[in-house]
């Protein structure tokens, strides 16, 4: 259930941490390093996911992390987590898996839980037998005063309790709550396991610790050569003054990626950078997208580079290398753009004009960015080359060395990723912007509360490095160090997430944008 997923996931804005200070690129020193494997307990049969979380108490205790308690007091930041766990409780209603128990508990008390995970140390489980619906246990470390107000507010209206959908109960300093109704008792061993977990997470120096069994939530994520018996845990603690996050995944099956030495286009990336992603062994998942199938590309690129500089707003650029990016080039222009054109015509906004000579493609006619696609300059031409705003003169400076060595000295790296995170987010904002207004959604509206809320962190927010590297055929980790757990993108993104929906205004649609030329210019 991916919607669980991403309860734990963006459940970590919640254990928000201290910046780094800005650097030009990230020294090899800093590299975050990865643990050996985890051993994760495979949960039992029927238990399909389990958390132990650290409370406010404990979190406000991080005496080592002022700019954490400076933006975790803000009062965006509590509107954000309101918004967060409303959002949530909605999409845990709507799932497959969880729509059954958030019925029989009820939106309003499923909220007030998922409050009380945040406020109170806590750990839990939720499990499903097979013909049973899903059920969960939760405890809460509490104390009789709390306890009180708590169970209190769980309450049902009538005095029928079994029609509740949660049960509580005392159990020394524990507030217990059982969700949802089975024909099976959680049973009396099981609820001492799950408090002894609670007792000794409650000296962990993790703040909150996730273990998910995929193959039991139908989920198909990362999955290796069909197999969906994956195991994922994922932890998140501070580290010094910022926060490091792991997450591994593990399968039954070698996880099948292409790994070689890397090719990085050093000619084509230019300083001054403020964001570069690598990665690699992607061949695979790019060959099986229905546009490659569309454009006859039959040799995906298996790197792909993704890099940002502080130009402008909107120079972000992508390179992959590729055996004939002509030939990428001709198939969008002739095969994907004429499949695409029912799409973009209700959009009213721009037109394609190509390059035959030089095999370029542009969008014109967009607001602020203009959108291209070619061959990389000489003496990458092996590259396919695509960006938000074209730049004739890419500049002479190099990139750091220092940064292209943290990915070219890895042959097990799967992914790496480093940022400025406050100059980046300014730009995932600016495009996100953009991208409302050509899809006439863009209110405008100054006073949304992720204007506020992103305004009030972005200045505090320093480098953030992740990476993912192959640990063993079977294993996956990634870790990340960082100053709030998510990345520019990430923020950004769940920040818009929590605006309210906009209604887009009729858009009246001129003559002259009526027609959107695809074919090649003379």
């Amino acid at each position: 259930m991916r919607t669980l997923l991403l309860q734990f996931i963006a459940g970590s804005l919640l254990f928000l941490t201290a910046c780094q200070k800005k650097a030009d690129a990230p020294a090899a020193e800093s590299r975050p390093s990865v643990k050996n494997p985890l051993s994760v307990k495979t949960p039992d049969d029927d238990v399909i996911a389990t958390f132990q979380s650290k409370g406010r108490d404990q979190r406000s205790a991080a005496t080592n992390l002022p700019i954490f308690l400076e933006i975790a007091a803000l009062p965006e930041s509590h509107e954000v987590v309101t918004g967060l766990v409303g959002k949530v409780t909605t999409l845990l209603s709507q799932s497959n898996i969880s729509s059954n128990l958030v019925a029989t508990i009820g939106a309003e008390k499923l909220s007030s839980i998922l409050e009380a995970t945040i406020e109170f140390d806590s750990v839990g489980e939720l499990r499903r037998s097979k013909g049973d619906p899903l059920t969960g246990t939760v405890a809460l470390r509490t104390s009789d005063e709390q306890h009180a107000a708590l169970t209190n507010r769980l309450s049902p209206a009538s005095k029928d309790s079994s029609n509740s959908g949660v049960s509580a109960a005392r159990k020394g300093n524990w507030t217990l709550l059982e969700l949802g109704r089975t024909s099976k008792n959680t049973g009396s061993d099981n609820v001492e396991k799950l408090l002894a977990r609670g007792e000794s997470f409650v000296h962990s120096t993790n703040w909150l610790d996730v273990t998910i069994n995929m193959q039991k939530l139908g989920s198909t994520w990362f999955s290796a050569n069909g197999s969906t018996s994956n195991q994922l845990h994922f932890a998140i603690a501070p580290q010094n003054d910022t926060f490091r996050t792991e997450i591994h995944l593990t399968s039954e099956r070698p996880f099948n990626f292409e790994l070689g030495e890397w090719n990085v286009p050093t000619n084509t990336i230019r300083d001054p950078l403020i964001g570069f992603t690598a990665m690699q062994g992607v061949r695979r998942w790019i060959q099986e997208q229905s546009a490659t199938s569309t454009i006859g590309l039959t040799n995906a690129p298996n790197q792909v580079f993704l890099w940002s500089q502080a130009i402008s707003p909107f120079s972000v650029s992508v390179a992959a290398s590729s055996e004939a990016p002509k030939q990428i080039v001709d198939g969008v222009v002739g095969k994907l753009l004429p499949r695409w054109k029912p799409v973009l015509a209700p959009l009213s906004v721009g037109k394609f004009e190509v390059w035959t000579n030089e095999s370029i493609v542009k969008w014109l006619n967009l607001p602020v960015v203009i959108p291209f696609l070619r061959s990389a300059p000489a003496p990458e031409t092996n590259f396919i080359f695509a960006g938000l705003f074209p730049v004739t003169d890419l500049g002479t400076k190099a990139p750091p060395p220092e940064l292209i060595a943290q990915v070219a000295s890895r042959t097990n790296l799967v992914y790496y990723d480093w940022e400025i995170t406050s100059e980046r987010m300014t730009q995932w904002r600016q495009i996100s912007q953009v991208i409302s207004i050509i899809k006439n959604e863009f209110s405008g509206d100054t006073n949304l509360l992720s204007e506020r809320w992103l305004n009030g962190i972005q200045a505090k927010l320093g480098n953030c490095v992740t990476e993912g590297l192959l640990t063993n055929p079977r294993e996956l980790a990634f870790v990340r160090r960082s100053a709030m757990g998510l990345n520019s993108l990430e923020l950004v993104s769940l920040a818009r997430w929590l605006d309210p929906a906009f209604t887009p205004k009729l858009r009246e649609k001129k003559a002259t944008e009526a027609a959107v030329p695809l074919a090649p210019t003379p």
